[in-house]
């Protein structure tokens, strides 16, 4: 415990520290693809659909643009098609794909001519339970939307643009709150069950899996678990401590996190609510919701202006 607390005593340093080391290795090591521009043919596994364009994972992950979607996920396919390197921003203050796509350890994308089914692997009880979850939203009519809040899927959603103009993208986003309040749910439904924790725990590992390991969603999912073995066990580490340490172990698992917009923006937002929690003391419930806002949107003004170029104050 005195080790511990002697830790956790220099965390923000220990933070920095792996925040500079993570920006310098992915600026530094650049991996090299197993694939190159004269690879025509490439074997893999059905890791994302979408309506026009499929992610495979076979020495690495390839998107693949393609018509021919009609496939389950885990289905292990053959693809021929040329590959290209994404393109980057060609005008500034507007998305660069090859960039983001980098990020995501996603050096080429495929423009596919001919698709064929090797083996249809339905074994696996995750990939079954992903297939039949997907193939029921499909049914409905307004499946784009149900994909964005069940599962934080946005890849399908129309005028996406204009909801990240708005400033109300982050509606569309799965987050800590959507946590908590399944959390909530299942304590609720499973109060009398002496083992909730690990029915709750497990069910974490199969929604960070339904959701393509969201980095949010770990983020939010680890906090829970911290929360509970931190009240369990009596450890006494306050909540700003925890997201610390959550960070540290995340960058360290993937430094390319450090990247990612959603990471960033969980992480930073977390922080400064915890830290401005203070200002929530003796608030009415109304007071509390407005003051959140205003502490989110105005940490995250550095974030929009460097991600998007762009602030809309109507956003709060």
């Amino acid at each position: 415990m005195k080790k511990l607390k002697i830790i956790l005593k220099y965390n923000k340093y220990i933070l920095l520290f792996i925040i500079l080391f993570c920006i310098i290795f992915i600026n530094v090591y650049k991996p090299k693809s197993k694939y190159n521009l004269n690879t025509k043919k490439i074997y893999g596994y059905v890791r994302e659909i979408n309506d026009n364009k499929l992610v495979i994972k076979g020495k690495e992950k390839i998107i693949v643009y393609t018509d021919d979607t009609n496939y389950n996920f885990n289905d292990y396919i053959k693809v021929e098609g040329n590959l290209s390197i994404p393109n980057k921003n060609t005008i500034f203050n507007i998305f660069n794909y090859r960039e983001y796509l980098y990020n995501k350890k996603i050096n080429y994308i495929m423009k596919s001519n001919n698709i064929k089914l090797i083996k249809s692997n339905n074994n696996n009880i995750f990939y079954r339970l992903k297939n039949i979850i997907y193939k029921n939203i499909n049914k409905h009519k307004n499946k784009d939307y149900l994909k964005v809040f069940i599962l934080g899927d946005k890849s399908s959603l129309d005028n996406k643009d204009i909801y990240t103009n708005l400033g109300i993208i982050h509606l569309f986003c799965i987050s800590g709150m959507h946590i908590s309040l399944l959390c909530f749910l299942l304590n609720k439904l499973l109060y009398k069950f002496k083992y909730k924790n690990i029915i709750i725990y497990l069910f974490f590992i199969l929604f960070i899996f339904l959701t393509n390991y969201q980095i949010s969603i770990i983020r939010s999912c680890l906090s829970k678990l911290f929360s509970n073995i931190n009240n369990k066990y009596k450890l006494n580490i306050n909540s700003k401590d925890r997201l610390i340490i959550i960070i540290i172990l995340l960058l360290i698992i993937n430094p390319y996190y450090i990247n990612d917009t959603g990471f960033r923006f969980s992480s930073l937002i977390s922080y400064s609510i915890i830290n401005y929690s203070y200002l929530l003391e003796n608030k009415s419930y109304i007071k509390r919701l407005f003051i959140i806002s205003i502490i989110s949107f105005l940490t995250s003004i550095p974030l929009l202006i460097n991600n998007y170029y762009s602030i809309n104050f109507l956003s709060i």
